[in-house]
Protein backbone atom coordinates (compact mmCIF):
# COMPACT_ATOMS: atom_id res chain seq x y z
CA UNK A 1 0.00 0.00 0.00
CA UNK A 2 3.10 2.57 0.43
CA UNK A 3 4.52 2.20 -2.81
CA UNK A 4 5.60 5.43 -4.16
CA UNK A 5 4.56 7.11 -0.60
CA UNK A 6 6.44 10.43 -0.62
CA UNK A 7 6.86 10.34 3.23
CA UNK A 8 6.00 12.60 6.25
CA UNK A 9 8.30 15.30 8.14
CA UNK A 10 6.56 14.51 11.42
CA UNK A 11 6.78 10.57 11.22
CA UNK A 12 9.92 9.70 13.83
CA UNK A 13 13.19 8.13 11.79
CA UNK A 14 12.11 4.73 12.90
CA UNK A 15 9.56 5.21 10.16
CA UNK A 16 11.92 6.64 7.43
CA UNK A 17 10.25 7.11 3.93
CA UNK A 18 13.06 5.74 1.96
CA UNK A 19 11.91 2.38 3.73
CA UNK A 20 8.30 2.56 2.58
CA UNK A 21 8.39 3.47 -0.98
CA UNK A 22 10.33 0.89 -2.57
CA UNK A 23 8.99 0.51 -6.03
CA UNK A 24 7.15 -2.72 -7.09
CA UNK A 25 7.48 -4.87 -9.93
CA UNK A 26 4.89 -7.37 -11.17
CA UNK A 27 5.76 -10.95 -11.40
CA UNK A 28 3.40 -13.69 -12.47
CA UNK A 29 4.86 -16.80 -11.34
CA UNK A 30 2.66 -20.41 -11.03
CA UNK A 31 -0.15 -18.38 -12.50
CA UNK A 32 -0.37 -15.67 -9.24
CA UNK A 33 -0.12 -12.71 -8.86
CA UNK A 34 3.40 -11.86 -7.10
CA UNK A 35 6.16 -8.53 -6.57
CA UNK A 36 9.90 -7.82 -6.72
CA UNK A 37 11.35 -5.52 -4.90
CA UNK A 38 14.94 -4.71 -3.48
CA UNK A 39 15.63 -5.68 0.16
CA UNK A 40 16.55 -2.07 2.27
CA UNK A 41 19.02 -4.34 4.24
CA UNK A 42 21.15 -5.35 0.98
CA UNK A 43 23.00 -8.23 2.43
CA UNK A 44 23.94 -9.32 -0.66
CA UNK A 45 24.67 -8.26 -4.03
CA UNK A 46 20.90 -6.99 -5.49
CA UNK A 47 19.33 -8.85 -2.47
CA UNK A 48 15.83 -9.41 -3.69
CA UNK A 49 12.38 -10.35 -2.11
CA UNK A 50 9.66 -11.47 -3.82
CA UNK A 51 6.13 -11.41 -2.12
CA UNK A 52 2.47 -12.72 -3.08
CA UNK A 53 0.19 -10.58 -3.67
CA UNK A 54 -2.53 -12.54 -1.63
CA UNK A 55 -1.94 -11.58 2.15
CA UNK A 56 -1.57 -15.37 3.29
CA UNK A 57 1.20 -17.06 5.37
CA UNK A 58 3.93 -19.22 4.52
CA UNK A 59 3.71 -22.23 3.90
CA UNK A 60 5.95 -24.60 1.67
CA UNK A 61 4.29 -26.79 -0.93
CA UNK A 62 4.47 -28.06 -4.64
CA UNK A 63 3.06 -24.50 -5.46
CA UNK A 64 6.04 -22.95 -3.93
CA UNK A 65 8.35 -24.78 -6.04
CA UNK A 66 6.59 -24.13 -9.08
CA UNK A 67 6.60 -20.43 -8.38
CA UNK A 68 10.29 -21.01 -7.79
CA UNK A 69 10.97 -22.50 -10.99
CA UNK A 70 8.83 -19.44 -12.99
CA UNK A 71 11.24 -16.96 -10.90
CA UNK A 72 14.58 -18.62 -12.11
CA UNK A 73 13.32 -19.05 -15.41
CA UNK A 74 12.19 -16.01 -15.54
CA UNK A 75 15.88 -14.23 -13.84
CA UNK A 76 18.13 -16.57 -14.79
CA UNK A 77 21.06 -15.18 -12.91
CA UNK A 78 19.35 -14.67 -9.65
CA UNK A 79 18.97 -17.25 -7.46
CA UNK A 80 16.07 -17.83 -5.17
CA UNK A 81 15.55 -19.04 -2.11
CA UNK A 82 13.18 -19.81 0.79
CA UNK A 83 13.39 -19.85 4.89
CA UNK A 84 11.46 -22.63 6.46
CA UNK A 85 7.42 -21.81 7.41
CA UNK A 86 8.36 -22.10 11.27
CA UNK A 87 9.67 -20.19 14.25
CA UNK A 88 13.07 -20.61 15.22
CA UNK A 89 13.96 -21.87 12.33
CA UNK A 90 13.25 -19.02 9.65
CA UNK A 91 14.59 -15.07 9.71
CA UNK A 92 11.81 -13.85 8.24
CA UNK A 93 8.05 -12.74 9.04
CA UNK A 94 5.74 -15.96 8.36
CA UNK A 95 2.68 -14.16 7.99
CA UNK A 96 2.90 -13.06 4.53
CA UNK A 97 3.96 -15.53 1.94
CA UNK A 98 8.04 -14.46 0.03
CA UNK A 99 11.14 -15.72 -1.22
CA UNK A 100 14.66 -13.96 -1.36
CA UNK A 101 16.71 -13.89 -4.20
CA UNK A 102 19.42 -12.08 -5.77
CA UNK A 103 22.68 -12.19 -7.35
CA UNK A 104 25.09 -13.72 -5.16
CA UNK A 105 26.37 -17.22 -4.68
CA UNK A 106 26.64 -18.53 -1.25
CA UNK A 107 29.58 -20.59 0.40
CA UNK A 108 27.33 -23.46 0.80
CA UNK A 109 27.16 -23.67 -3.18
CA UNK A 110 31.11 -24.06 -3.48
CA UNK A 111 31.05 -26.74 -0.36
CA UNK A 112 31.82 -30.39 -1.54
CA UNK A 113 29.89 -33.51 -1.56
CA UNK A 114 29.95 -36.07 1.39
CA UNK A 115 28.15 -38.87 -0.33
CA UNK A 116 26.15 -39.41 -4.05
CA UNK A 117 22.72 -40.48 -3.46
CA UNK A 118 20.73 -42.14 -6.68
CA UNK A 119 17.03 -42.39 -6.79
CA UNK A 120 15.59 -45.36 -9.21
CA UNK A 121 12.09 -43.36 -9.88
CA UNK A 122 14.84 -40.21 -10.84
CA UNK A 123 17.74 -41.44 -12.68
CA UNK A 124 18.47 -38.52 -14.20
CA UNK A 125 18.91 -36.62 -11.33
CA UNK A 126 22.45 -36.15 -9.59
CA UNK A 127 21.70 -36.02 -5.52
CA UNK A 128 23.97 -35.49 -3.24
CA UNK A 129 24.92 -35.00 0.46
CA UNK A 130 26.69 -32.05 1.18
CA UNK A 131 29.68 -31.80 3.15
CA UNK A 132 28.28 -29.19 5.23
CA UNK A 133 27.29 -28.02 8.85
CA UNK A 134 23.39 -27.60 8.09
CA UNK A 135 21.98 -31.22 7.10
CA UNK A 136 21.27 -30.54 3.09
CA UNK A 137 21.14 -32.60 -0.10
CA UNK A 138 21.51 -30.87 -3.46
CA UNK A 139 19.40 -32.11 -6.08
CA UNK A 140 20.44 -31.48 -10.21
CA UNK A 141 18.24 -31.93 -12.65
CA UNK A 142 15.79 -30.90 -14.72
CA UNK A 143 12.45 -28.89 -14.10
CA UNK A 144 9.68 -32.04 -13.92
CA UNK A 145 12.20 -33.77 -12.03
CA UNK A 146 13.41 -31.98 -8.86
CA UNK A 147 9.80 -30.80 -8.77
CA UNK A 148 8.40 -34.12 -8.47
CA UNK A 149 11.50 -35.35 -6.04
CA UNK A 150 11.39 -32.41 -4.07
CA UNK A 151 7.93 -32.28 -3.23
CA UNK A 152 8.58 -36.00 -2.19
CA UNK A 153 11.40 -35.43 0.24
CA UNK A 154 9.21 -32.44 1.45
CA UNK A 155 6.12 -34.66 2.55
CA UNK A 156 8.43 -37.47 3.80
CA UNK A 157 10.84 -34.78 5.84
CA UNK A 158 7.35 -33.40 7.22
CA UNK A 159 6.06 -36.54 8.43
CA UNK A 160 9.98 -37.81 9.87
CA UNK A 161 10.45 -38.97 13.64
CA UNK A 162 13.70 -40.45 14.60
CA UNK A 163 14.09 -40.88 18.56
CA UNK A 164 17.85 -41.71 18.33
CA UNK A 165 18.32 -38.40 16.42
CA UNK A 166 16.14 -36.47 18.48
CA UNK A 167 13.64 -35.55 15.92
CA UNK A 168 10.23 -35.61 16.45
CA UNK A 169 7.99 -34.26 13.60
CA UNK A 170 4.89 -33.26 15.39
CA UNK A 171 4.00 -33.01 19.66
CA UNK A 172 1.27 -32.34 21.07
CA UNK A 173 -0.48 -30.91 17.55
CA UNK A 174 2.52 -28.46 16.61
CA UNK A 175 4.55 -29.28 13.44
CA UNK A 176 8.15 -28.95 13.67
CA UNK A 177 9.75 -30.12 10.52
CA UNK A 178 10.72 -28.07 8.17
CA UNK A 179 12.72 -27.20 4.60
CA UNK A 180 15.00 -24.02 4.28
CA UNK A 181 16.31 -24.47 0.49
CA UNK A 182 17.68 -22.75 -2.85
CA UNK A 183 17.00 -23.35 -6.44
CA UNK A 184 19.21 -21.92 -8.94
CA UNK A 185 18.77 -22.24 -13.05
CA UNK A 186 22.40 -23.31 -14.67
CA UNK A 187 21.88 -21.26 -18.02
CA UNK A 188 24.93 -23.52 -19.60
CA UNK A 189 23.68 -26.81 -18.46
CA UNK A 190 20.25 -25.85 -19.10
CA UNK A 191 19.11 -27.33 -15.93
CA UNK A 192 18.71 -26.78 -12.47
CA UNK A 193 19.89 -27.09 -8.89
CA UNK A 194 18.12 -27.54 -5.51
CA UNK A 195 19.74 -26.95 -1.82
CA UNK A 196 17.01 -28.84 0.22
CA UNK A 197 17.86 -27.72 4.31
CA UNK A 198 16.40 -30.42 6.86
CA UNK A 199 15.57 -28.04 9.77
CA UNK A 200 13.45 -28.94 12.83
CA UNK A 201 12.00 -26.17 15.56
CA UNK A 202 11.13 -28.15 18.43
CA UNK A 203 12.38 -26.89 22.18
CA UNK A 204 13.32 -27.98 25.44
CA UNK A 205 13.80 -27.64 28.78
CA UNK A 206 17.86 -27.69 28.34
CA UNK A 207 17.14 -25.29 25.48
CA UNK A 208 14.18 -23.65 25.49
CA UNK A 209 15.52 -21.51 22.59
CA UNK A 210 15.42 -24.31 20.14
CA UNK A 211 17.04 -27.61 20.18
CA UNK A 212 18.43 -27.16 16.82
CA UNK A 213 19.27 -23.45 17.04
CA UNK A 214 22.64 -21.95 18.24
CA UNK A 215 23.03 -23.40 21.67
CA UNK A 216 23.44 -20.96 25.07
CA UNK A 217 27.84 -21.05 25.21
CA UNK A 218 27.14 -19.68 21.42
CA UNK A 219 24.60 -16.66 22.27
CA UNK A 220 27.56 -14.14 23.11
CA UNK A 221 28.13 -14.43 19.16
CA UNK A 222 24.64 -15.41 17.91
CA UNK A 223 21.40 -16.15 19.51
CA UNK A 224 18.83 -14.64 17.12
CA UNK A 225 17.12 -17.23 14.21
CA UNK A 226 19.38 -18.92 11.39
CA UNK A 227 17.04 -17.67 8.58
CA UNK A 228 17.94 -18.28 4.12
CA UNK A 229 20.68 -16.52 4.34
CA UNK A 230 22.93 -17.90 7.44
CA UNK A 231 22.25 -21.11 6.90
CA UNK A 232 23.84 -21.08 3.03
CA UNK A 233 27.01 -19.33 4.50
CA UNK A 234 26.51 -15.69 5.14
CA UNK A 235 27.01 -14.90 8.66
CA UNK A 236 24.14 -11.59 9.92
CA UNK A 237 25.41 -11.04 12.85
CA UNK A 238 24.28 -8.52 15.93
CA UNK A 239 24.97 -5.43 15.69
CA UNK A 240 26.40 -4.76 18.97
CA UNK A 241 29.10 -6.91 17.72
CA UNK A 242 30.61 -4.18 15.57
CA UNK A 243 31.50 -2.50 19.04
CA UNK A 244 32.64 -5.50 21.52
CA UNK A 245 34.80 -7.24 18.93
CA UNK A 246 36.82 -3.82 17.99
CA UNK A 247 37.55 -3.51 22.48
CA UNK A 248 38.38 -7.23 22.38
CA UNK A 249 40.98 -6.49 19.94
CA UNK A 250 42.10 -3.36 21.81
CA UNK A 251 42.41 -5.25 25.05
CA UNK A 252 44.02 -8.49 23.13
CA UNK A 253 46.76 -6.18 21.54
CA UNK A 254 47.43 -4.78 25.10
CA UNK A 255 48.23 -8.10 26.42
CA UNK A 256 51.47 -9.49 28.17
CA UNK A 257 52.09 -12.22 29.85
CA UNK A 258 53.22 -10.48 32.68
CA UNK A 259 50.12 -8.54 33.52
CA UNK A 260 45.91 -9.87 33.75
CA UNK A 261 44.17 -7.33 32.04
CA UNK A 262 40.94 -6.07 32.97
CA UNK A 263 37.60 -7.13 31.53
CA UNK A 264 34.94 -4.24 31.62
CA UNK A 265 31.60 -4.68 32.21
CA UNK A 266 30.54 -4.40 28.39
CA UNK A 267 32.32 -7.51 27.45
CA UNK A 268 31.55 -10.01 30.31
CA UNK A 269 29.55 -12.01 28.00
CA UNK A 270 32.73 -12.70 26.47
CA UNK A 271 34.79 -13.06 29.29
CA UNK A 272 35.34 -16.98 28.86
CA UNK A 273 35.79 -16.78 25.21
CA UNK A 274 38.42 -13.71 25.66
CA UNK A 275 40.29 -15.81 28.47
CA UNK A 276 40.57 -18.54 25.25
CA UNK A 277 42.33 -16.14 22.62
CA UNK A 278 44.50 -14.89 25.00
CA UNK A 279 45.20 -17.97 25.49
CA UNK A 280 45.91 -18.79 21.97
CA UNK A 281 48.04 -15.69 21.53
CA UNK A 282 50.12 -16.56 24.58
CA UNK A 283 51.00 -19.75 22.56
CA UNK A 284 50.98 -18.95 19.00
CA UNK A 285 52.87 -15.49 19.70
CA UNK A 286 50.30 -13.40 17.49
CA UNK A 287 51.79 -9.87 17.01
CA UNK A 288 49.37 -7.46 17.02
CA UNK A 289 49.60 -6.60 13.30
CA UNK A 290 47.66 -9.97 12.88
CA UNK A 291 45.35 -10.02 16.08
CA UNK A 292 42.54 -8.52 13.76
CA UNK A 293 42.74 -11.56 11.20
CA UNK A 294 43.15 -14.17 14.19
CA UNK A 295 39.77 -12.16 15.86
CA UNK A 296 37.81 -12.32 12.70
CA UNK A 297 38.75 -16.28 11.88
CA UNK A 298 37.53 -16.66 15.48
CA UNK A 299 34.12 -15.46 15.10
CA UNK A 300 34.00 -17.39 11.74
CA UNK A 301 34.98 -20.64 13.80
CA UNK A 302 31.85 -19.42 16.26
CA UNK A 303 29.40 -18.94 13.42
CA UNK A 304 30.00 -22.55 12.10
CA UNK A 305 29.24 -23.97 15.73
CA UNK A 306 25.95 -22.35 15.21
CA UNK A 307 25.23 -24.11 11.49
CA UNK A 308 26.77 -27.33 13.44
CA UNK A 309 24.00 -26.88 16.55
CA UNK A 310 21.42 -26.83 13.85
CA UNK A 311 21.86 -29.96 12.06
CA UNK A 312 19.05 -32.41 12.47
CA UNK A 313 22.38 -35.15 11.79
CA UNK A 314 24.35 -34.18 14.03
CA UNK A 315 27.73 -34.13 12.43
CA UNK A 316 26.02 -35.07 8.99
CA UNK A 317 26.37 -38.56 9.94
CA UNK A 318 25.60 -41.05 6.56
CA UNK A 319 23.60 -43.34 8.99
CA UNK A 320 21.14 -41.13 9.66
CA UNK A 321 20.78 -39.95 5.81
CA UNK A 322 20.13 -43.57 5.17
CA UNK A 323 17.01 -43.96 7.95
CA UNK A 324 15.54 -40.49 6.39
CA UNK A 325 16.29 -41.89 2.92
CA UNK A 326 14.89 -45.31 3.23
CA UNK A 327 11.53 -44.95 3.25
CA UNK A 328 11.84 -42.91 -0.61
CA UNK A 329 11.49 -44.75 -3.54
CA UNK A 330 14.66 -46.87 -3.89
CA UNK A 331 17.74 -45.36 -3.18
CA UNK A 332 21.90 -45.91 -2.90
CA UNK A 333 23.91 -43.55 -0.59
Amino acid sequence: ENEGYVGNLAEPSSLAPARFNHRLITLTLNHQRWFLQYSPYMYYNEHTIIFSDIHRAMYTCENSFLAMFDFVDQFPRYFIGSNADLPIIGGSILNHDHFQGGDYTFPLESATMKAQVSFNKYPLVKAHIMQWPISTIRLVGTRQSLLALANEILCHWRSYSNIKDNIYANTAGINHNGLTFILRYNQTQDNYTLYLMLRNNRTSDTFPDGIFHAHPHLHHIKKENIGLIEAAGLAILPGRLATELAQISALLKSFSSEAKFTINQNLMLHEEWIDELSLQIKQNRHQNSDIDLFLRNEVAKKFVHVLECCAVFQGNRLSSWNDFLQQLDAYCV
